[in-house]
């Protein structure tokens, strides 16, 4: 007989961070942590015609999220999201010919282990400060091409967005996502020529016969930790600033923010709370085990004629069987299964 053997495997990893720097309104957060609707937005549409009909742009003051009133728009934020990937992608192909018999096996195997780091650190106008006591402190211009953001006190004052003197720690955070996957997979697949009338009546009408087995298993697995801190666990004083440069500078729309300054994640204060391994919750909506585990096996017999009219084609039979388990949490809190 002959032998024809394959061997392949791919290792490939993958390191990155993004770097991301901005002002904002955390809408969102609100949404998601209370599961609130908006009821209410203040928004100043000053270039808007009495009888305008079109739907217009204009410049967002205040929301109010079913009685959740939020003023206090402008938020800064600097998030760091590392990322890393480890990929094993490999396998053994082997095929055995005879006279009439087709051997031929797989076995494969793929792997993929992530590690995943979502770090935020969020300021607002200090609402402390007598300037900024009754909690306005911002507005987002939507009324142009380009958002304008615009930074004041309760006075009506502008803010420098280069000054972080009135900003305040609102929260510091880190999530620690691992996902691990898997894939095992074999198969054996036998054929046999049965010759021309080979095997009686019945095997007559038959060319060929094809039998296998095949057998996958596929595993996920996630898990997640989260850790977060509040303004008072810090010595703000000395924390850095990080200065954000020359974003489109192109823009000469008056009033378009080009630099701004928020306060520094990578501050070591920031970082020895961060990499302190107490402290951290298991987050148990983000954390599950799934396995699914599939068997199989066909048998099939093949035919085919000559003659003025040709024809070819199959009859068989073939059983799959599909076992998947899940495991999670039911609720989210101490004590839950």
């Amino acid at each position: 007989g002959n032998w024809d053997v394959n061997l392949d495997w791919t290792f490939g990893t993958e390191d990155e961070t993004r770097d991301d720097k901005r002002y904002w309104t955390d809408t969102n957060d609100i949404s998601r942590r209370y599961e609130r609707g908006i009821t209410s937005m203040w928004v100043d549409f000053d270039d808007a015609a009495p009888d305008q009909t079109v739907p217009t742009m204009g410049t967002l003051y205040a929301y109010d999220w079913e009685n959740e009133f939020r003023d206090n728009l402008a938020a800064s934020l600097y998030r760091l999201l590392p990322r890393t990937a480890d990929v094993n992608v490999g396998g053994i192909n082997a095929k055995w010919s005879g006279d009439r018999w087709t051997v031929a096996g797989d076995i494969g195997y793929a792997s993929q282990k992530t590690e995943r780091i979502l770090e935020r650190l969020r300021g607002r106008l200090d609402e402390d400060q007598d300037r900024f006591a009754d909690g306005i402190s911002g507005s987002f211009d939507l009324s142009g091409a380009y958002p304008i953001v615009t930074l004041y006190d309760s006075f009506g004052n502008p803010v420098d967005p280069m000054d972080t003197s009135h900003q305040y720690l609102n929260r510091l955070e880190r999530s620690i996502t691992n996902e691990e996957s898997s894939d095992i997979s074999s198969r054996l697949d036998f054929s046999y020529d049965l010759g021309e009338g080979a095997g009686g009546d019945l095997f007559s009408l038959f060319n060929s016969m094809d039998f296998g087995l095949a057998w996958n298993e596929m595993q996920f697995q996630r898990s997640q930790d989260y850790k977060r801190a509040r303004s008072g666990d810090f010595n703000l004083d000395g924390v850095a600033d990080v200065i954000v440069k020359n974003i489109m500078n192109h823009v000469k729309v008056p009033g378009f923010v080009n630099e701004f300054a928020i306060l520094d994640i990578r501050d070591p204060q920031f970082n020895s709370f961060l990499d302190d391994p107490t402290g951290y919750e298991l987050m148990q909506s983000e954390t599950f085990d799934v396995t699914e585990e599939t068997t199989a096996a066909y048998v099939q017999f093949n035919f085919m004629g000559e003659g003025r009219f040709p024809y070819r084609g199959n009859v068989g039979l073939r059983y799959v069987n599909t076992d998947q388990t899940n495991i999670g949490w039911v609720g989210d809190g101490e004590g839950d299964d």
